[in-house]
């Protein structure tokens, strides 16, 4: 090497023979690293390329759409990855492997979460160096979700979001999918919409209130949705010795051509609200008198701990 640089640096002035050494150094450099970057010989590798959900509850509530999936060695987090992902495993000697399943809290791709109420699912290996592992996890709700569901209505038999105070004007009706990938028992859906010339609060929330919910525990809301407008969602609560029913919200729902499921967190809602107040569940859309406005509804259910 000292001959190479004794040759280079004649030919050209001090500035250039600087760069040029820095370059040939450089290019060393990276070659070096390439030439000694081997894989860890004593690693296996998990692959998960699928996901998928059984629920024998009812149909509709299959209807999950599991984002992530956070990936534990002996109960060491090894990290949160998108489906699909191989990733290596270099400690050997952690054998059992639990997959917890996430999702986007309120619909945004920046708030990914584990969802509470999807089981663990474990597995015990006996690792052979260098081989590769597949696992293809389907996920259920987990034993001590709250059952019968604190609200749940798809739409099929009845409609318990009938409480329409403050809608006047609105058109709901129920209407049929058309999708025929939807499954089996998916026929019905609830449109709340307006074409008048009249500026209408397209409004409808649950009938009746909500059983006790209690707020120390993890509460969402699951629904799909179909909408041409805006959209707020969250509930409406009525505060000890008053008749009101307050709004309570943070979740906004742009407009959507296709159907959407969203998991929306209650959390905050219920934290903020005193301690022995009751609760509905509404939608609300505005129309302002210049276009036909809608938004669709779909599988929506309360999801809270026994």
């Amino acid at each position: 090497m000292k001959q190479a640089f004794s040759v280079l640096i004649p030919m050209f002035n001090k500035k250039y023979a600087f760069i040029a050494l820095i370059l040939i150094v450089s290019v060393f450099g990276i070659s070096s690293c390439n030439y000694f970057e081997t894989e860890n010989p004593a690693a296996v590798y998990l692959t998960v390329d699928s996901v998928s959900f059984n629920q024998a509850l009812s149909p509709s509530l299959t209807d999950q759409r599991i984002e992530d999936i956070y990936v534990y060695a002996d109960g060491r987090l090894l990290g949160g990855y998108q489906i699909p992902f191989t990733i290596p495993i270099t400690d050997l000697s952690k054998r059992r492997i639990s997959l917890l399943a996430g999702i986007y809290a309120d619909g945004i791709r920046d708030a990914r979460v584990q969802y509470p109420f999807f089981a663990t699912i474990d597995s015990t290996f006996t690792w052979e160096v260098g081989k590769q592992y597949k696992m293809r996890p389907v996920f259920k709700y987990v034993s001590f979700l709250s059952s019968p569901l604190k609200f749940s209505e798809n739409f099929e038999r009845s409609i318990s979001l009938l409480d329409t105070f403050e809608s006047a004007g609105a058109n709901i009706r129920l209407k049929r999918h058309t999708n025929s990938t939807l499954p089996a028992g998916e026929t019905t859906f609830l449109e709340v919409a307006s074409d008048t010339n009249v500026a209408v609060l397209l409004q409808v929330a649950s009938e009746g209130e909500l059983p006790n919910i209690d707020r120390s525990r993890p509460t969402y809301l699951e629904f799909q949705f179909q909408s041409n407008f805006d959209m707020i969602v969250g509930l409406l609560v009525k505060q000890p010795g008053s008749e009101q029913w307050i709004p309570s919200y943070n979740l906004f729902l742009r407009p959507a051509a296709n159907w959407r499921k969203v998991y929306c967190t209650l959390d905050d809602e219920l934290a903020a609200a005193p301690a022995g107040s009751k609760y509905k569940i509404f939608f609300r859309s505005a129309h302002g008198g210049t276009d036909s406005t809608y938004y669709r509804l779909d599988n929506v259910r309360l999801m809270t701990y026994n």
